[in-house]
């Protein structure tokens, strides 16, 4: 009895060890099957991380060729800026001084102006003094005459006077 009893229960732990068994195979056949996806899996994920260092590589460069140009088209525009702002600079003194010249030439003008009037002003008082002196110089030259054939006319009554007498 013993031995039917040990019989079955070496059968029985037969069949455990048989279970366990199938179960450590189809468990081992899962985890290389999850081993070789992951495999796969690491060796996308290296080959995207390689594309992505390669491309971030690549980036960078033209990052640098970029910030270069930059730079040069900034000195470039600077260099323009300061040489238009300089031009500026010495049109507005070009203007300044013109405005300076036609200012003193404006005043110029005017005393000229001024003095031209004053003399126009002592020209037409003179034109009247002048004017009033040819009259006076007409009118005495009227009388002179007037007198001269006054005088003539009375020494011909006079000697007409003298005649009739």
């Amino acid at each position: 009895a013993k031995t039917q009893e040990l019989s079955a229960k070496g059968a029985e732990l037969a069949k455990k060890t048989s279970d366990l068994t199938t179960q450590l195979e189809a468990a081992q056949g899962e985890l290389e099957a999850t081993a070789a996806e992951l495999n796969t899996k690491l060796e996308e994920t290296s080959t995207a991380l390689a594309a992505t260092e390669k491309a971030k590589e690549e980036v960078g460069a033209q990052l640098e060729e970029t910030k270069g140009e930059l730079q040069k088209t900034q000195q470039e525009l600077t260099a323009k800026l300061e040489a238009k702002t300089e031009e500026l600079t010495a049109k507005e003194a070009e203007l300044v001084q013109a405005k300076e010249q036609l200012t003193a030439q404006a005043t110029g003008l005017t005393a000229q102006l001024e003095e031209t009037r004053t003399t126009l002003a002592a020209t037409e008082t003179a034109k009247e003094e002048l004017t009033a002196q040819l009259k006076g110089a007409e009118l005495a030259k009227k009388t002179s005459d007037l007198t001269t054939q006054l005088e003539a006319a009375q020494g011909e009554l006079e000697a007409t006077a003298a005649e009739l007498n």
